[in-house]
């Protein structure tokens, strides 16, 4: 038996029919105010030796992974009175609907914990990319919004000393030691231009993390797995209360607005159900 997520509701009227496998039907398994979201799979694949090798093999995966997560987000829209949905890892099977029970119950006070924890709250994701192309010299030693002045002031008066030296030297040096001086020059820009990078970064962060519930800061993905002309610089994930989520998603544009002339693109997708807000999962054994 596969198990898909646990929540409390009235009303359960899921349009989907089929499980993850799209041939068994969804169920649902209720122990007191909470119920658990299920449907039988075949042994043949989800047995333990067959898990073992399926979870090696992405064209396994890709489907049943899309599938969960649509069963999933699909009781947060067609299920207006669960509340408080906690999604469970991918490829939890139990044996039958009794071993199911048995763990609704054993773990009923930390799920019901979790649950009150989770209820009216949305996961939002945001990723932000930076295209270092548009931060210049001219980026670091001026400052045009006064969101950025803080960051950058000191690396900005750190950068106009040693800029000031190096070009002092170039005035008065012969072709050969110029040519090493301007190689230190780039270099110094460089450098520069990632402290500026991460003292930006860090300030966009704090935003985020003072309007949220809890933030949890995920894996960063490079240009092959994105295919964005930008590299990644946050990966945030965000709980957030419904009733901030309009509230949020505004500061989110006034923050997009004001760093965009700094080459960073902001990205927001949600709402989903609290996947980095449940990580301790359900004792199974």
């Amino acid at each position: 038996m596969y198990l898909y997520c646990i929540f409390s509701g009235k009303e359960y009227a899921l349009p989907l029919v089929r499980g993850i496998d799209n041939t068994n039907p969804i169920f649902s398994i209720k122990y007191g105010d909470i119920e658990a979201l299920a449907s039988y799979v075949p042994l043949s694949e989800y047995n333990e030796e067959s898990l073992e090798k399926n979870l090696r093999d992405l064209q396994w995966i890709a489907p049943r992974a899309q599938a969960h997560e649509r069963i999933i987000e699909s009781v947060m829209r067609f299920c207006p009175d669960a509340v408080g949905i906690i999604p469970i890892k991918f490829c939890t099977i139990f044996r039958d609907e009794s071993k199911v029970s048995e763990i609704l119950r054993r773990n009923y006070e930390k799920l019901k914990s979790l649950h009150d924890y989770v209820e009216d709250k949305e996961e939002w994701g945001i990723k932000v990319y930076f295209n270092g192309k548009q931060i210049r010299e001219a980026d670091i030693t001026e400052t045009s919004s006064d969101a950025l002045v803080e960051p950058l002031s000191q690396v900005a008066a750190e950068s106009t000393d040693k800029m000031k030296e190096i070009e002092e030297k170039l005035a008065v040096v012969s072709p050969g030691v110029g040519y090493f001086l301007r190689r230190k020059r780039d270099r110094t820009v460089k450098e520069n231009t990632e402290k500026v990078l991460r003292r930006l970064t860090e300030k966009i962060y704090e935003e985020l993390q003072s309007w949220a519930v809890e933030v949890r800061r995920n894996k960063l993905y490079g240009r092959q797995q994105t295919v964005r002309d930008g590299e990644m610089v946050l990966n945030v994930a965000m709980l957030l209360k419904k009733s901030d989520v309009g509230k949020v998603k505004s500061n989110i544009d006034e923050l997009a607005a004001t760093y965009s002339g700094r080459g960073f693109i902001f990205e927001l997708s949600g709402p989903w159900p609290p996947y980095n807000f449940c990580t301790e999962g359900i004792e199974t054994v």
